[in-house]
């Protein structure tokens, strides 16, 4: 297994440095290239996206996002039929970040083998193809979180097959990677994404039998994230106003009550 540093140095070692050491060797030599789930295009989140589209429920608040879908659509299409790998990072096309999470899940979201489509997963695929490659090249980031939930499930849950060597390609940026998985980040970017979230499940859950049920707690959801990115941007401006021992002081508040994106977040976390 060879772990390097980022996607594109993944895609560089499995279309050209390994065929050349291939060629080097005069023998064939099978490589796997894994990503990270929200590399892949969900085919649960594909399908789903296309019945809204064919119902003409507005997907997109944009026309540039409401075109891109078409081509989109013809490109997972084309992957499912042709038994491509579903990798978005080969699309020929920039994928906005609305657009890119209608087609894609993330690791906590993932149905796992309760999917009613798991069997045409790209990323159990790829998963699969790698048990039996010669190679198997990783980034350090999938690296790094594969370890960790080994570690946590005493080996119950594996993201990678296990292989006898691990090479470690571009090894000084193995800490940052480590500490970024592993790591906890709060970014006003990651508050836009939930409260995103949670306007889509009000949507998607819109005709479940328990949404009666689960409304008033998707919308405490939004309230709250809605809350957070007004407090973070607030919090934001201030810092950029503040100077020295204030704009410190600003960043390590003593009392959590002088700190709202806090109190926002630990609320957000009981919801």
């Amino acid at each position: 297994m060879v772990s390097t540093a980022t996607k594109a140095l993944q895609d560089q070692l499995s279309q050209k440095d390994l065929p050349a050491l291939a060629e080097a060797l005069g023998r064939p030599i099978s490589v796997a290239v894994v990503k990270g789930r929200h590399t892949y295009a969900c085919v649960l989140e594909w399908q789903k996206s296309r019945q809204l589209a064919d119902a003409n429920l507005a997907l997109f608040s944009t026309a540039e996002d409401a075109s891109a879908w078409i081509a989109l659509d013809a490109w997972i299409t084309e992957q499912e039929d042709s038994e491509g790998d579903g990798d978005l990072d080969h699309y020929s096309a920039p994928l906005s970040h609305t657009l890119r999470e209608r087609v894609t899940v993330e690791q906590h979201s993932c149905l796992g083998h309760k999917c009613p489509l798991y069997a045409d997963c790209f990323v159990e695929q790829a998963r699969a193809k790698a048990e039996h490659a010669d190679v198997v090249v990783v980034n350090h980031a999938l690296l790094v979180l594969a370890l960790a939930l080994d570690a946590q499930t005493e080996g119950k849950i594996q993201l990678l097959p296990r292989h006898p060597v691990l090479v470690i390609d571009e090894a000084h940026r193995l800490m940052e990677m480590a500490t970024h998985v592993l790591g906890t980040e709060i970014t006003l970017g990651r508050w836009r994404w939930v409260a995103r979230r949670a306007s889509r499940l009000r949507e998607d859950l819109r005709s479940h039998p328990a949404y009666g049920e689960i409304t008033q707690a998707l919308q405490a959801v939004d309230e709250q994230a809605s809350l957070a990115i007004v407090q973070a941007e607030a919090w934001l401006s201030s810092l950029e106003r503040g100077l020295g021992a204030a704009r410190t002081a600003m960043l390590r508040p003593v009392d959590p009550d002088e700190f709202p994106l806090l109190t926002a977040t630990l609320d957000l976390d009981t919801t």
